[in-house]
């Protein structure tokens, strides 16, 4: 469950990784999934938010060695994740739970989070606010030329730490296609991220 999660990632003893980071995995990862790879290359992609500061505490001397503490700071925009969130049937990768962003209206995108749940139709999220994080765009505009992927955008999910102000853990990532079953508008300007300015977020 989420809380066992959250424990997990509070802990100072021993400090793995910051949920950031791809070793906070603790088992079999893959680099990208197929319901998430509507685009297959990245050196086109539209940064949707601004690298500050990256600040690590090493555990010693050594530079590639255990660290006691890191954080990321971003600037970008962050848009609430939705409190009921419909089970996406995925019949690509059956190992993977994915979850519908919508609203009454429209298909947004699909998400995944690193607790596992049951099998259940709906999932509720925490009451504690979780957040959609924009991190990247592919645009069409941008490659007439490629006309084999359509506009997409795709963040983090986050979970606040209850710490610091606007200081949140990595729990879990999302992608928002455009058309088909998903609604028709510009994933990086829809109505999560439309009205959003730009913040700092810190993530540990």
């Amino acid at each position: 469950m989420w809380e066992d999660l959250l424990i997990n990632l509070s802990r100072s003893d021993p400090y793995i990784a910051p949920s950031w980071s791809w070793a906070i995995r603790a088992s079999y990862m893959e680099r990208g999934l197929p319901e998430f790879q509507q685009v297959h290359r990245t050196d086109g992609m539209v940064s949707e938010c601004t690298i500050i500061t990256i600040n690590i505490e090493l555990a010693g001397s050594d530079p590639f060695g255990a660290i006691r503490s890191a954080k990321l700071s971003l600037l970008g925009k962050l848009a609430p994740l939705p409190f009921m969130l419909p089970q996406h049937r995925n019949d690509i990768y059956a190992g993977v739970q994915m979850w519908k962003i919508s609203t009454r209206s429209a298909l947004f995108g699909v998400c995944t989070l690193d607790w596992i749940t049951q099998r259940e139709e709906r999932l509720r999220v925490p009451d504690c606010r979780m957040m959609m994080l924009l991190i990247a765009s592919w645009r069409e505009e941008f490659h007439k030329d490629d006309d084999q992927f359509g506009n997409c955008a795709y963040g983090l999910i986050l979970l606040p730490t209850n710490k610091n102000e606007n200081e949140y853990y990595r729990v879990g990532i999302f992608c928002f296609p455009q058309g088909g079953d998903f609604s028709n508008d510009p994933p990086w300007n829809n109505r999560f991220f439309r009205s959003r300015n730009l913040q700092t977020i810190h993530l540990i």
